[in-house]
């Protein structure tokens, strides 16, 4: 084979490749099993959640108005969102971790390489084929998905944003999988290194975020708007008001997080979270109920914002009254998950790049112990 033929790639090429990916794992006993538990598994979180909240007091209505059913869809969405996510990056790395190299070491990877597919054919084609069975695992789970997204009264966009960004996730991983399994000679070596970089980028992108806080550290002066702390040693007896507030000018350390949000943006609960994220209409946060894609979304919202500027008001005196009315950090801003997802796509063309490179003829060197055919 000519390297120009090597490199070139074919859409029948790829569609061989995954079609015979699939039938070998269709063949298989075990996946009809393993899709079994996973349906029982999202559908105990899922009910468990439903009923959960739902028992808890029915006159409850959040800040924006929601009904207690359409509190208990949200959560439910949010919860089962996070735990086929959680789930999924068990199991995808399994579906192309042990991929090349599993057939190398069965001498099925030199059958094809002296076949006129191409390189980019065997990668892209299993590559294909992982997505495939992941939109089975997703399909499987969707119909709670749905449950939760029509009972929370989202609208069609949150739940499409968070399918298209999960599904880039874990083809991702899909990615980083495929990768390894040519860089080691061992499927249990390929194996234990996409689970770790796939901890990296859950796990890792958190600690480095928290790595980060205090290099970037500053004492800034700024002005804040208060009660002084005299006004209490004179009247002991009453409550202040806002007439009360003087503005003064004070020294604060403060972490500037806007120069290293994006490393909690590449992080794939972020990512999920930040797309399938409700906007509320009246701008404020939603610290009712259990809303956890509201909350992280609001975490990197406000880590992007980093510290306030201008005059902070601290002057809480307590006569408003009413529910709390916190502004959202994300107002103002565009959502934090395309940049995010570009970071990751970025890695996940990279690992096929390398994945193709590594699955080239004629090969210069192989690990020691490892067959051609």
């Amino acid at each position: 084979m000519s390297a120009p033929a090597a490199a070139r790639m074919s859409g029948q090429g790829v569609r061989t490749v995954a079609g015979l990916e699939l039938k070998q794992r269709a063949r298989t006993s075990r996946w009809p099993v393993v899709l079994g538990v996973w349906f029982l598994l999202i559908a105990a979180v899922a009910l468990l959640t439903w009923y959960g909240i739902s028992s808890q007091d029915q006159t409850y209505q959040d800040l924006e108005g929601a009904t207690h059913t359409e509190s208990a869809g949200r959560s439910m969405y949010d919860l089962t969102t996070f735990f086929v996510l959680g789930l999924s990056m068990l199991i995808v790395p399994s579906l192309t971790a042990t991929s090349i190299n599993s057939d190398r070491e069965q001498g099925v990877l030199a059958t094809l390489q002296t076949t006129l597919l191409s390189p980019a054919d065997i990668v892209i084609g299993k590559w294909v084929a992982s997505i495939c069975m992941t939109l089975v695992f997703l399909a499987t789970a969707l119909p709670f998905l749905i449950w939760g997204w029509v009972a929370g009264h989202a609208g069609p966009w949150p739940i499409l944003r968070s399918m298209v960004a999960l599904l880039a996730v874990l083809a991702v991983i899909s990615a980083i999988g495929l990768m390894f399994s040519t860089l080691t000679a061992r499927p249990v070596g390929s194996a234990v290194l996409t689970y770790l970089a796939v901890a990296t980028l859950v796990i890792g992108t958190l600690i480095a975020f928290m790595l980060s806080l205090k290099p970037f550290e500053s004492v800034d002066t700024v002005q804040v708007r208060t009660i002084p702390q005299s006004w209490y040693e004179e009247h002991p007896n009453d409550n202040p008001t806002t007439s009360e507030c003087v503005t003064t000018t004070q020294e604060q350390v403060r972490v500037h997080t806007e120069k290293t949000w994006w490393l909690l943006a590449m992080n794939p609960v972020v990512i999920v979270a930040d797309a399938g994220f409700v906007e509320r209409s009246d701008g404020l946060i939603d610290t009712s109920g259990t809303a956890p894609m509201a909350a992280i979304a609001e975490g990197v919202g406000s880590a992007r914002k980093g510290p306030e500027t201008g005059t902070l008001n601290w002057c809480d005196v307590g006569d408003t009254g009413g529910l709390p009315s916190t502004p959202s950090a994300r107002a103002g801003q565009p959502p934090s998950w395309p940049w995010g997802l570009g970071i990751l796509t970025v890695i996940g063309i990279g690992s096929l790049v390398v994945a193709i490179r590594r699955t080239h003829t004629p090969i210069k060197r192989l690990p020691n112990g490892t067959r051609i055919a």
